[in-house]
């Protein structure tokens, strides 16, 4: 199998004022990413004007729509940046964009690199550039052609794709990174009134919370102590509960898939901004306000959450959305609250089976079989590279008792999955065992999804 570069998300053109340094631009199409056989990585090439960047390798920490907020303001208050350059990046990479958080966090690192390096203006940065292409015969993102615009069908109409499906996996992994994203910076704002010497005053502040994994399978602790809490919840609390479940007609939320652990993002935004407003949630010791971990605490108390089918789910029709650029046919569509793991597994119903990690792509999902009795798992795969060795490297993205999150694992065959460990990738940039004895991986495409 070739060795190809790995794949490069919509990579910014970022244009310096400096002149030793001018501007980042995507390698030509099959350079290597690694210098000949040195092994060091290195983000040069031969012209001193030119700086090579990946943001997908991501050795960076990635850096959410939030955290890229915070970065952008310290940045501005240091006077690296304008205000109004500051507004201009908020506008380009904030959360309203589909922009990777892999190219968020290089951003961030480009600016303070630069703010060091350089004594003049500041760098500007101008709007991203066009996304690039995937080449799906070899796992890698090409960085040196414009790809075609998305697929668009009217609803009900299988997707067509391109011969080579360049823009739809781009469209994917987009749609994937925003989703996960979405699950991890639900903001709440919460409002109270401090006393100072100056007299009362009225203040608030947003908080940024995330759904917690909760199981409500029967017979399972979490579900059993979910129930027992909201039985004894006051009353102010059982009412909120039963609008959750009554329909708009009732005055309710019509949500009740939030109690069953198929909750969405804007479930949980409009549960805990109710909660909030209503001083349901109360605040850690010392405290005059509730923050992210008192409500990750109450809405595990009351079971309102995701499990891991209904996050798989949610992002499975969330992709398709994108791609076909509308509404889903009842076909197209996953019933998000009547389905679970194994309705994702590969082989199945609704996905066919994926048979070498060569052929993994961005969308797929990964099932976690477990022996009779046990919970078993589901995480979607968004996005997959082939590195300079030959290996098959992808991110999936969960939910986990941790809540939603992301990891990185590595077959090192490409083309089977027999006698081939699974690999993952540690916090400590090493690799570790990928799956336990007990465990089979079975690897999934969803058959709406159509490929050519």
């Amino acid at each position: 199998m070739k060795t190809t570069e790995p794949k490069s998300p919509t990579s910014p053109a970022v244009q310096r004022t400096s002149t030793a340094m001018p501007f980042f631009q995507p390698k030509a199409r099959g350079e290597g990413f690694f210098g000949s056989n040195s092994g060091q990585k290195s983000f040069f090439r031969s012209s001193p004007n030119l700086i090579q960047m990946e943001p997908s390798d991501c050795k960076l920490p990635k850096i959410s729509s939030k955290d890229f907020s915070k970065e952008i303001d310290a940045l501005q208050k240091n006077g690296q940046i304008t205000e109004a350059q500051a507004e201009n990046l908020m506008e380009k990479y904030g959360a309203s964009q589909k922009i990777s958080r892999c190219v968020r966090a290089w951003v961030i690192h480009d600016l303070k690199t630069t703010g060091k390096q350089s004594s003049g203006s500041p760098p500007v940065i101008p709007a991203p550039a066009g996304p690039s292409s995937v080449d799906t015969s070899n796992n890698s993102r090409a960085s040196g052609r414009q790809a075609a615009a998305p697929p668009v069908s009217a609803a009900g109409t299988p997707v067509a794709l391109p011969g080579n499906n360049d823009a739809v996996y781009q469209t994917i992994e987009a749609s994937l990174e925003q989703f996960l994203d979405r699950f991890s910076n639900i903001s709440v704002t919460v409002s109270w009134t401090e006393t100072t010497d100056q007299g009362t005053m009225k203040r608030s502040e947003i908080v940024s919370v995330h759904p917690p994994y909760y199981i409500a399978r029967k017979g399972t602790k979490t579900r059993e102590k979910a129930e027992e809490n909201r039985e004894d919840a006051r009353k102010e609390i059982k009412t909120l509960l039963k609008e959750i479940k009554d329909s708009p007609e009732k005055g309710g939320m019509g949500i009740r898939r939030a109690l069953i652990a198929k909750a969405s993002p804007e479930d949980i935004q409009q549960i805990l901004q109710q909660a909030a407003d209503r001083n349901l949630i109360p605040a850690g010791k010392s405290r005059n306000r509730p923050n992210s971990q008192d409500m990750q605490s109450w809405l595990e108390t009351y079971g309102i959450g995701v499990d891991c089918s209904g996050f798989v789910s949610q992002a499975v029709n969330q992709m398709m959305r994108d791609v076909v650029q509308g509404p889903l046919s009842k076909e197209q569509e996953l019933d998000v609250v009547d389905i679970y793991s194994g309705n994702l597994e590969g082989g199945g119903t609704r996905f066919k089976k994926v048979n070498s990690p060569a052929a993994l792509r961005p969308g797929d999902t990964m099932h976690v079989g477990r022996p009779e009795g046990a919970i078993e798992h589901i995480r979607i795969i968004t996005s997959v590279r082939t590195t300079p060795e030959g290996f098959i490297e992808f991110d999936t993205a969960e939910s986990t008792g941790g809540g939603p999150g992301s990891a990185t694992w590595r077959y090192e065959k490409p083309d089977t999955f027999r006698h081939n460990p699974l690999k993952k990738l540690k916090a400590d940039q090493t690799w570790g065992t990928g799956k336990k004895d007990n465990e089979t991986i079975t690897y999934g495409r969803y058959k709406q999804l159509k490929t050519q």
